[in-house]
């Protein structure tokens, strides 16, 4: 598969969402407000926590999230966006059980 654009890497790391429990972690409101905060400026968060003095990506400790897998044999961010299509596979007629 093809690997995701780097500007995507936030996106998969789940960067909004690990800026909202931050801030709700600190006595903020989850409201729109917050969340809509959280949104602009969830980039800036992921790469200021994992960019180093050498400006190269850190981002292993980072946990991905569930839409995305890293792939080895790629070049790039090697990291694919596998989304629902990892989990689709034809279902047989002796899978199904009678209830």
């Amino acid at each position: 598969m093809h690997t995701i654009d780097p500007s995507e890497l936030p996106e998969a790391y789940n960067a909004v969402d690990k800026v909202l429990d931050f801030m709700k972690a600190k006595g903020h409101e989850n409201n729109s407000q917050l969340r809509g905060f959280c949104t602009r400026w969830a980039d800036f968060f992921f790469y200021a926590d994992t960019k180093d003095a050498n400006f190269t990506g850190t981002w292993d400790c980072w946990e991905l999230d569930e839409a995305y897998q890293m792939q080895s044999n790629s070049t790039g961010t090697d990291i694919v966006n596998v989304g629902h299509y990892e989990h689709m596979a034809p279902i047989k007629w002796s899978q199904f059980i009678a209830v």
